[in-house]
C-alpha cells in the first residue's frame, strides 16, 4: 500500500508550476509580449491602492527557478525530516515561504511587494527557530531584528511614494527630483539588510542554525536574493540616484571579508553560507556597475547550484550523526560518492571552473568591470575575492574527495530520494549557465579579447594550485579572526545586544528603582503610610469621644422617660 506524503505531494504540485511557468516563458519570449494585471482595490486621497501582477520574462525565468529549487528541497525533505514530529507543519511553513517569495517575484507595486517581504521575514524566523534550542533562538532573533531594519525602511519608502499618488515603480522611472532619490536611498538600504550586505551581514551565518532544506532554499535562491530582485525591479530609479557607486564599494567589502572568512572556516554550513555572502557581494558589484542583466544572470545560475551545495551538506550531515566540522568529513567520497560528486561539481561551479554555470556569469562580469573605469585598488580588490573564491572552493574539494578518512562510518550510504534532489539541481549548476545565455542573455556575449581570456584562466590556476596547498586551519589567531568576519560578527551581533541590556539597567537602576519608587505605586503607598500613622491619634481620641456622647445620649433619654 502506497504511503502519502505531504512533501512529495507539494513537490509534484511546485514541479508542475515550475513547467508551466518554464512554457509561459517561452511563448512570452517568442511572441515579445508580456501582461500586467491590475486590480484597484481602493482610491483614497488621490491615491490608487492597486495589486498588481507583472508576468515579464524576469519575473517569469525568476519564478519557475525558485519553484523547481522548491520542489526538489521538499522532495529531499520527506527523508531528511522524516523522523520529525512536526514535519507536516514544517512542509506548511516552506510552503508559505515559497508563496511568499512569489509575491515578491510578480509584484511590480510596492503594496505587493511588502507582503511578500514581510511573508519572507515572518517565515523565516519560525523556520529559523524549528529547533527550538538556545542556538537556533539567538540566530531566529538576529535574523528578524536585522530583517525588521530593512521593513522599516520598506514602509518609509511606501510612505515617500503614497506622496506621489502611485506605488508602481514604472511610475516612478523618468523623475529625477529628491523625493525619487530618497524613495531609492530606502529601497537600497531595505535590499542591502535582506541580501546580508555590510554592515548587515551577521544573520546568514547565524541563520544556519536552521535545519539544512531550509538553508538550501531559504540562503540560495529566495530569501537572500530577494533584496538583489528588489534591486533589479527598481535599478532605473537607482541609477538616477547616484548611489551606483555606493552600491559597488559595498559589493566589494562583502565579497573580501566573506571570502576571507569562507576560507578560514572548518564548519561546512558556514563555509556555504560565507560562500553565498560573497555571491550576493558580486551580485551587488554588477549593479553598482550597471549590469543589472548580468547580476540577474548571476542570482539565476548561483541559486541553482547553491541549492545543490546545502542539500548536498545536509545528506553528509544527516548520514554522519550531525557532523559539520569538514575536518571530520575527510575523504567521505569513498562512502557517499554520488552526494561527493555533486558537492564537488558544484565546488567548481562556485569557484568559476570554465564551461560550468557560474563561469559564463562570472567570466562576464570580470569582463565588464576590467573596462568599466573603476580605480585600481577597486579592481585589485574584485580579482583577489574571485580568487579567494576559488580558493576555497578547491579546499572544500581537497578535503571532501583528497584527504584520508579520519573515522570510521561503516552503514553510511547514499539515499536514493535525497540523490534525486541533488543530481537534478546539479544538473542546474552544469547546465545553467549556458542554457540561459543562449536563451536570454545572447546578445551580451561579444567580448573574445584574450587578454580578458587569459587573466581569468589565469585566476582559476591561481585558485586551484593555492586551495590545495594552503592549510589555512592552522593559523588559530587568523582562524578566529576571520572566521569571525574581521570580529565583525560579534560587533554587530553582540555589541547592539550589550548595549541594549546596559542601557536596560541604567533604565532599571535610575526608574524602577529610583523616580519610579518616588512617585510611583511604592512612593504613594509609603505617603499613604506616614499619613495614616499622622492620623491614626486623633481617630482614636474622635472615637473615644463619639462612644461618650453616644452613651450620654442613651442615658438622658432613658431618665426622661422613665
Amino acid at each position: 500500500m502506497y504511503n502519502f506524503s505531504i512533501y512529495k505531494f507539494l513537490s509534484l504540485i511546485l514541479g508542475g508550476l515550475s513547467v508551466s511557468s518554464y512554457m509561459v516563458l517561452l511563448m512570452s519570449l517568442k511572441t515579445g509580449k508580456f501582461l500586467i494585471i491590475d486590480w484597484e482595490i481602493v482610491e483614497t486621497l488621490s491615491v490608487n491602492y492597486v495589486y498588481s501582477i507583472l508576468l515579464d520574462w524576469e519575473s517569469l525565468v525568476f519564478l519557475s527557478t525558485v519553484l523547481l529549487i522548491s520542489s526538489a528541497v521538499l522532495y529531499y525533505s520527506d527523508e531528511y525530516m522524516f523522523h520529525e514530529k512536526t514535519k507536516i507543519m514544517f512542509a506548511l511553513m516552506v510552503l508559505l515561504f515559497v508563496v511568499s517569495m512569489m509575491f515578491l517575484i510578480i509584484s511590480p507595486s510596492l503594496i505587493s511587494v511588502i507582503l511578500g517581504w514581510d511573508g519572507l521575514g515572518l517565515v523565516s524566523y519560525l523556520l529559523v527557530i524549528y529547533y527550538q534550542n538556545y542556538k537556533s533562538y539567538s540566530a531566529g532573533m538576529i535574523t528578524c531584528l536585522t530583517n525588521r531594519i530593512g521593513d522599516s525602511a520598506l514602509l518609509v519608502a511606501m510612505g515617500w511614494a503614497m506622496g506621489w499618488g502611485s506605488f508602481d515603480f514604472f511610475y516612478f522611472l523618468s523623475m529625477s527630483n529628491k523625493e525619487v532619490v530618497i524613495i531609492s536611498i530606502f529601497i537600497i538600504l531595505a535590499a542591502m539588510t535582506k541580501s546580508a550586505q555590510i554592515p548587515f551581514s551577521s544573520w546568514l551565518p547565524a541563520a544556519m542554525a536552521a535545519p539544512t532544506p531550509v538553508s538550501a532554499l531559504v540562503h540560495s535562491s529566495t530569501l537572500v536574493t530577494a533584496g538583489v530582485y528588489l534591486l533589479i525591479r527598481f535599478f532605473p530609479l537607482v541609477m538616477n540616484s547616484s548611489m551606483s557607486k555606493f552600491l559597488f564599494y559595498s559589493g566589494i567589502l562583502t565579497m573580501v571579508v566573506s571570502s576571507l572568512g569562507a576560507m578560514y572556516e572548518m564548519d561546512l554550513k558556514k563555509i556555504i553560507a560565507l560562500s553565498t555572502l560573497s555571491q550576493l557581494g558580486l551580485m551587488m558589484t554588477s549593479l553598482g556597475m550597471g549590469l543589472y542583466t548580468l547580476a540577474f544572470f548571476h542570482l539565476l545560475t548561483h541559486a541553482l547550484f547553491k541549492a545543490s551545495l546545502f542539500l548536498c551538506a545536509g545528506s553528509m550531515i544527516h548520514l554522519f550523526s550531525g557532523s559539520q566540522d569538514l575536518r571530520a568529513l575527510k575523504g567521505v567520497i569513498s562512502y557517499l560518492p554520488i552526494t561527493s560528486s555533486c558537492l564537488m561539481i558544484c565546488s567548481l561551479s562556485l569557484g568559476g571552473t570554465p564551461f560550468l554555470a557560474a563561469f559564463y556569469s562570472k567570466d562576464k562580469i570580470v569582463e565588464e568591470a576590467l573596462g568599466h573605469g573603476f580605480n585600481g585598488v577597486s579592481l585589485v580588490l574584485l580579482m583577489l575575492s574571485i580568487v579567494m573564491t576559488m580558493i576555497y572552493s578547491f579546499r572544500l574539494v581537497y578535503y571532501i574527495s583528497i584527504e584520508s578518512l579520519s573515522m570510521n562510518y561503516e552503514l553510511n550510504y547514499d539515499s536514493q530520494s535525497m540523490c534525486k534532489s541533488m543530481l537534478l539541481l546539479t544538473s542546474g549548476g552544469i547546465m545553467s549557465g549556458s542554457v540561459f545565455s543562449w536563451i536570454l542573455f545572447d546578445d551580451i556575449y561579444d567580448n573574445l579579447w584574450m587578454e580578458y581570456k587569459s587573466l581569468i584562466l589565469f585566476m582559476v590556476v591561481c585558485g586551484f594550485v593555492l586551495g590545495i596547498l594552503m592549510k589555512f586551519s592552522s593559523m588559530k589567531f587568523l582562524s578566529s579572526f576571520m572566521s569571525t568576519m574581521w570580529f565583525f560578527t560579534p560587533f554587530s551581533a553582540k555589541f547592539m545586544i550589550y548595549s541594549g541590556e546596559n542601557y536596560a539597567k541604567i533604565l532599571f537602576k535610575s526608574w524602577d528603582y529610583g523616580w519610579n519608587e518616588c512617585f510611583g505605586p511604592q512612593g504613594l503607598k509609603m505617603e499613604m503610610s506616614s499619613l495614616t500613622n499622622i492620623l491614626s491619634p486623633i481617630n482614636q481620641g474622635l472615637y473615644k469621644m463619639m462612644l461618650m456622647i453616644l452613651i450620654s445620649l442613651i442615658m438622658l433619654i432613658f431618665i426622661l422617660f422613665y
